[in-house]
Formats: C-alpha cells, structure tokens, sequence
C-alpha cells in the first residue's frame, strides 16, 4: 500500500516535470523565432502554368466557365495524360506571359505546347486512349494556346484544332461510352466550333453536323448562353448559304433574315432581368463628345454589355442583308412588290440607326469612363427606365438588379483576348480626352525585378474591354446609311481607343481586319459584302511585329 502510494506520488512528479520541460521549450522558441525576411517560395513552371490556368481560365460554377468540370477531370485522371498536363501548363504560361507581360516566358510556353502536340500525336495512335475525354480536352485547349501565343496565325492554327477535336469526339462517341464529364465536354466543343467559325468566316468543319446531332439540336435549353450559341449557329449557317447561292430569290434571302432576326429580338425580350440595363443623358454640351447625343448605357458588368452588343452586330447584319435585296428588288421594278419593298427599307434603315445607337451607348462603360459622366447626368425622374430610348425598338425596360454570374451570359464573337477579367474590376481611369496612354495602364505595368518563377499578383488588363469595342467601331463606322455626325462621333471615339489601346493588340487587330474582305455577308454575285473592311489610314496603321521564337 505504501509502495502503490510512492507511485503514485513519483508518477505525479513525472509528469510535473514533462509539462515544465514542454513549457520551458516553448518559451525557448518563441524567444528565437526567425524573421523569414527577403524569403521567397518558388514553384515549377508546370505549376505556374496550371495553376495560372486553373485559377484565370476555369471555375467551379458552369455558368461562368466552360471548363467547369477540368479541375475534377485533371485531379482524377487527367494530370496522368501527358498531352493535357502539358497543354494546360502552355496555355497557362501562355496566359501569364501575355498577362504579366513577360515576353521572356514565351518560348517556355511553346516548349510545353510541342511537348503537348508530341503526347497528343502519341494519344490518337491508339484507338483506346484517343478516345478518353482527356485527350479531347487536350486538343480544345492546345487550340486555345495558339490564340494566346500566336494571335496573327494562332485563329487558323486554332481552327486545325478544332477540326480535329471533332474527328476525335467522333471516335469517341463511337467507341466508349459517354459519361457525364463526356457529354459537357462535347458541348463545349460545339460552342467553341460554332463560335470560331462565326469569326473566321469559314465554314462548319466536317462532321460537325453530325457532331451536333448526338449532343442534341439545343445545347442546353436552360441556359441564355446555349440559347444564342443557337442562334448564332443559325446565323452561321445563313450566312454560308449566302456565299453558296443556295437561296433562288431575293425575297427569300429577306424572309430568312426577317426569320433570324424575330428570333433575336424574342432572345432580348426574354432576357432575364439582372442581366438588363438602365439608361442615361447628361446635361452638359461639353461631354457630350463623351456619350453620343448625351446618352449613354450602365450594364451589371461589360461582360452584359458585350452580350447585348453582339446580338445588335447580328441583328446590325441581317438588317443590311434585308436592305441590299431590297434596292436591288426595288432596281428591277417589281410593282407588286413595290409597297412591301418601300416599307421594309424604311423599317430597316431606322433599326440600322437605332441599333447603332444603342451600340455606342454602350462605349462609355466599356472604355472605362462612365464614372466620370456620373455628375452631369440629368435626374434620375427624367431618366428612361422603362422604354428604350431609341426609335422602332422596344428591347430594354428595367432597372439592372443585382447579378451574380453574368460571365455565363457572354459570349465574345469577335476575335478574343486572353483575358479573364472579375467581375469585381474597378472601372479603370482613363481620361477620356486624353491622347496619350491612360494612368491606369501605367499604373499596372509589371515590375522588372519580378522573379521568373514567382506568380505576382495579377493585374486584370483593360485592354480586352478597349480591344473588342474598337474591333465593332470599325464595323459600325463602314455603315453607309448612318448619320454623318454619328459616323463623326464613332470617328473620333476610334481615334482615341487606338492611343490607348495596348500597341501589339492594335497591330493585331489591325493586321487581322486589313487581310478580310468584308463581314462575310455577300450581297451580290460580285461577293461585296454587307460591312467592308475599315479603311485605315497609312499614317496610324500599325505593322505588328515580327514573331520570334526560339525551340533551343
């Protein structure tokens, strides 16, 4: 008994003394910490490449990204296939070399994209493997790297991609059983295929029809944004019958286009409503220059106004189709015709006009200086909220509400830009009168001294807002039938972009339209087209320069 009670108290003592020593040691470390001071953490280029991809490129939420499912893919079995580790480590260097503006990144991209192609090849030798999501997912993205890193050939090199990726989605619906990941992947690539034929002018690739067949004649019933990837697909469509001469008269051109363009006004009124927009005038003469005929838009976000602005460019087009077979019905003396034909021009000149109208309404918020305006608009009481301000358009009522993914609503149709831009983007500063570069982008240029292997914090560009607004501004300036100081306006608001815009984005959009002949749009036998070519000055237009590259 005594000994048990000797126990117990050595015991006690025992453990006394282990929680002192725990304390003391503790105290010990605390005294010494080590400053970590000028200590950086680098990461491999294959982790920038993929987590600058992962984090720019993709999100969770499918309203947002048509990648959503990649992260889930590519932590299964993805990061297994060579050929998609390495595609999304280029396209993501690729991206952060064109972001952070570090040329020096360029050719460790293309390092990664050779390698990529090599896996690929490798992948489509065997039937099996060809066939996994994986190697298809691969191909859609190396074709989104040659956009990135080769902007003047990279959209023909993209458009060999996705060709191919067709021909792979093919095999692969044949071969293997589709599973849920399958079937969003297939209809990522139908989007993709539609939208890049719509800007290149080329038409749908080879089995392409019947690609779309088995995803389903509606990519997805629920969703605004396979809503007009829809429509734009009939668009496509009409527009390479056109070039074909499938349609035996003009008056059925016109129905078609009629047809086409119901269909976008119903997809306008049908819009949801946090994903319209309210309108403004400003009161003071002088900022006028600012905001055409005082009068301006504010959407939830540019990507709304982009949206928006694409269906105007559609509806823009098939307007002037409309128009061109009517003076030519009109030229040939068809007096049973003649009222139809009277009215239907009238009806599309002023939707023409009105339709411009609300296009450059929109430049203010897309070229970053709507705030300014703020303080010269008139009374909220005299504002338009429930009608639309231009003529023969009934397009818009409402206030915008809050809105959360709205990116899922966008689709760009003109050339794209590799930028991802938050939805949380300040408006940037420029000044609006200025001819030099603006503050903002001064203000975001990298720091030389940054790491190659570090990620910074990235800066979100304003240029893909300024680039895609002066690519429509070309478009709407060669319109014959607006107003002269509409035309003025657009003049002078594209003398400004361009000084502001990033200097290669110019010389690529310049270089790119200089080489097109027209819309696409033929309107007679003689293959002119709906909107020409806007016609740059030799003095301003910039050459873009030479592509160097090095695969030592």
């Amino acid at each position: 008994m005594h000994k048990h009670k000797g126990h117990i108290i050595s015991s006690n003592a025992k453990s006394s003394g282990t929680e002192s020593t725990k304390q003391a040691t503790i105290q010990a470390v605390m005294a010494s910490v080590v400053k970590l001071a000028d200590f950086v953490m680098y990461q491999s280029l294959d982790d920038l490449g993929v987590n600058f991809f992962m984090s720019n490129y993709v999100s969770g939420d499918p309203t947002v990204s048509q990648l959503h499912y990649l992260p889930a893919l590519y932590a299964k079995t993805g990061y297994a296939n060579p050929g998609l580790k390495q595609s999304i480590t280029a396209a993501g260097l690729a991206g952060y070399a064109k972001t952070a503006r570090r040329k020096d990144m360029t050719n460790t991209a293309t390092k990664s994209y050779i390698s990529a192609i090599r896996a690929i090849n490798t992948a489509l030798s065997d039937p099996n493997i060809a066939a996994q999501d994986s190697t298809l997912v691969s191909i859609v993205i190396a074709a989104m790297f040659e956009v990135l890193i080769n902007p003047r050939a990279g959209m023909q090199n993209c458009s060999k991609h996705l060709e191919g990726a067709v021909a792979v989605a093919l095999l692969s619906m044949k071969y293997r059983r589709q599973t849920d990941v399958t079937r969003k992947l297939l209809t990522t690539l139908v989007q993709n295929v539609v939208i890049n034929s719509w800007i290149q002018h080329i038409p749908l690739p080879p089995g392409f029809t019947e690609l779309k067949k088995q995803v389903g004649e509606k990519s997805n019933s629920n969703s605004v944004h396979g809503d007009f990837l829809d429509i734009v697909l009939e668009l496509v469509q009409f527009r390479h019958a056109l070039q074909d001469g499938i349609y035996d008269s003009p008056m059925a051109i016109i129905r078609k286009a009629l047809e086409i363009d119901n269909t976008l006004t119903e997809f306008l009124e049908n819009m949801p409503r946090h994903a319209r927009f309210d309108s403004f005038r400003v009161s003071s003469v002088e900022v006028e220059q600012l905001a055409y005929g005082g009068y301006y838009h504010i959407y939830p976000q540019r990507f709304t106004a982009r949206l928006w602005n694409n269906v105007r460019s559609s509806r823009l087009r098939l307007h002037q189709v409309v128009l061109q077979q009517c003076q030519h019905l009109t030229s040939l003396k068809f007096s049973d015709k003649y009222a139809f034909l009277s009215t239907q021009r009238s009806e599309s000149e002023a939707k023409i006009h009105a339709l411009t109208a609300e296009m450059i309404a929109t430049v203010p918020q897309l070229a970053g200086y709507a705030e300014q305006l703020g303080s010269y608009r008139i009374p909220t009481e005299q504002n338009s909220r429930g009608r639309d301000e231009s003529p023969s358009l009934a397009l818009r009522p409402g206030k915008p509400q809050p809105v959360t993914n709205i990116r899922g609503l966008t689709v760009e149709l003109s050339t794209p830009l590799a930028y991802n831009l938050r939805s949380s983007q300040r408006q940037a500063d420029l000044k609006p009168t200025a001819i030099s570069p603006s503050s903002s982008a001064r203000a975001h240029e990298p720091q030389p001294a940054a790491p190659t292997q570090v990620l910074p914090a990235m800066y979100h560009p304003h240029s893909a807002s300024l680039y895609h607004l002066l690519f429509q501004l070309y478009a709407l300036h060669s319109i014959p039938h607006l107003p002269a100081s509409m035309k003025q306006w657009i003049k002078g608001r594209i003398a400004w972009i361009e000084v502001n815009l990033d200097l290669q984005d110019l010389a690529r959009l310049q270089d790119d339209l200089s080489k097109r002949p027209g819309d696409g749009f033929p309107v007679d036998e003689d293959q002119v087209y709906v909107m020409q070519t806007y016609e740059f000055s030799t003095r301003y237009l910039r050459r873009p320069a030479p592509l160097l590259l090095s695969y030592d």
